[in-house]
């Protein structure tokens, strides 16, 4: 199996291996992964919001150590706020609002 190259042209699988770009890419991805796993097992989560929460955390923390603005989940969903919370994640509940 391959990929579609910018071209339309496919890659053969064995050469994704020396493609930065997919590198970079799985890198990310897997890191993502085991933040999730890793956040759901934690806290209790169900996938969908341990992906949500694991893609809110790691830019926050990033952001928060390079000294910039704190991220804030929007969120009504209780459990995903609690856990939130636990993670150091401000978090705004639109049915709190008027």
């Amino acid at each position: 199996m391959g990929r579609a190259g910018s071209q339309g042209q496919t890659k053969p699988s064995h050469l994704l291996s020396r493609d930065p770009l997919f590198c970079s890419t799985r890198h990310v991805f897997q890191s993502l992964l085991n933040d999730v796993e890793r956040l759901a097992e934690i806290h209790g989560l169900r996938a969908d919001d341990a992906v949500q929460l694991a893609a809110t955390a790691e830019p926050h923390h990033g952001r928060s150590t390079a000294g910039l603005s704190r991220l804030t989940l929007i969120s009504a969903d209780q459990e995903l706020n609690a856990a939130a919370r636990a993670e150091g994640i401000d978090v705004d509940d639109p049915t709190t609002h008027p």
